[in-house]
């Protein structure tokens, strides 16, 4: 699924949501069974390159305290790794991962990426995320986060044409699954 993104929104679960809506609505009129849209991640390997060639990434890693009382939580240490470019191969890997895996990886995962495990095992951080880029253009991505929407830009302050959007959909496709069918 191709969708194009306006700013910072992009609405995948929304129009995911709504083309069940409509299969299930229209299941009622024609007494067919309907289809539930479910959507899986696609890793786009060679765009997680292209995104990670010369930008600055980093991993944050924080813990929080709770106050003698137990009502105010504190942020009481946060920790900035840069990540090396010798660590990118395995920052791209821990992106790839899908959530199940990431979880499952869990901060160790986050602490692996910048080779850590031994100084930062026992510290206890309870949250993290891993920063890449800068300035405006700096995205975090935390264990949870779903990283199946990728945003391509196409162009610059203009919306593209229906023709040029779909030629860039279609030239990144071949990349992601050369074998795929566009009808």
């Amino acid at each position: 699924m191709a969708i194009e993104t306006v700013g910072r929104s992009t609405p995948v679960g929304e129009i995911a949501t709504l083309i069940s809506l409509g299969s299930r609505y229209r299941s009622f009129a024609t007494k067919k069974t309907w289809h539930r849209l479910i959507l899986n991640q696609v890793t786009d390997g060679e765009f997680l390159r292209e995104v990670l060639a010369g930008q600055e990434a980093s991993v944050v890693l924080t813990r929080r305290s709770t106050d003698g009382a137990g009502d105010r939580v504190r942020q009481d240490m946060r920790l900035e790794a840069k990540v090396h470019p010798k660590q990118l191969g395995g920052l791209a890997e821990w992106l790839g991962l899908d959530v199940p895996q990431r979880m499952a990886a869990g901060l160790r995962g986050m602490i692996q990426i910048v080779d850590a495990e031994e100084v930062l095992a026992e510290v206890g951080f309870d949250d993290g995320f891993v920063k890449v880029g800068n300035g405006d253009t700096a995205t975090k991505v935390r264990l949870g986060d779903i990283l199946d929407r990728f945003t391509y830009p196409i162009t610059e302050d203009v919306r593209p044409t229906d023709d040029a959007w779909d030629q860039a959909v279609r030239e990144r496709m071949k990349i992601v699954d050369p074998d795929l069918a566009w009808d």
